[in-house]
């Protein structure tokens, strides 16, 4: 996990960097601002994943539960954070959502069981 968190918070640095290039202070606060929604993807889709080894363990049916949950509260955390940053906050909407979708790219990149690249 630290790994990933490490990559990502580099390329949200980079994009955050590109964001202030174009849209200055706006562009930078919203691209962070993106990358830290998939952060805070990554901590619950953790948490989520240490609870079920430790409540769920084997039982299939826990397990299911804890996936849906997770799956409901990253998509609920998203949404509410993406209608925050673009509502309430007045970011700019370019920069939010590529910050986000860098952050995704490194999330999956930074996976340690992400085999695609590598052979």
């Amino acid at each position: 996990m630290r790994k990933q968190l490490i990559l990502i918070g580099i390329v949200v640095l980079a994009a955050a960097g590109v964001g202030y290039y174009f849209e200055l202070e706006r562009g930078l606060l919203a691209a962070l601002f993106g990358g830290c929604i998939t952060v805070i993807n990554v901590l619950l889709l953790y948490w989520h994943q240490r609870r079920a080894e430790r409540v769920a363990r084997a039982d299939a049916g826990m397990n299911l539960r804890i996936l849906v949950s997770c799956a409901i509260q990253r998509f609920f955390a998203t949404a509410m954070l993406f209608a925050f940053g673009l509502g309430i906050l007045q970011l700019p909407p370019l920069p939010l959502f590529g910050g986000f979708g860098v952050a995704l790219v490194a999330q999956y990149v930074g996976d340690p069981n992400f085999r695609t690249l590598r052979t």
